[in-house]
């Protein structure tokens, strides 16, 4: 997440998350993060968000995403969205999403 500024001037919305992994040194490549749609229908992607890791049923731990932001500095445009999603898993082909668990708008 976060974002990334090319030539001194333009800035662009990251899509991709990892998370580092102290105990052995690693990072770890996370699902692309999250769109949401406004009401007149325009899409945004998540850029600035905070990543947690929050117990679930039993002893279990899930990653969760609390909320997000966009913001496009070349355009001005900008959005706010206070969604928590979950990282769930595919276990038909394999892989990792974010599916969401929380909409305080609804």
């Amino acid at each position: 997440g976060g974002v990334n500024l090319h030539y001194g001037f333009f800035y662009n919305p990251l899509k991709s998350v990892e998370v580092y992994l102290p105990w052995n040194d690693t990072w770890i490549d996370l699902p692309n993060l999250p769109m949401w749609t406004v009401e007149d229908g325009t899409e945004f992607q998540a850029s600035l968000t905070h990543i947690m890791s929050l117990a679930t049923t039993g002893d279990a731990n899930q990653l969760h995403l609390i909320g997000g932001s966009y913001m496009d500095w070349n355009t001005q445009a900008e959005a706010i969205v206070g969604t928590v999603w979950r990282q769930g898993f595919n276990s038909r082909n394999k892989t990792f999403f974010w599916e969401q668990r929380f909409d305080p708008e609804t």
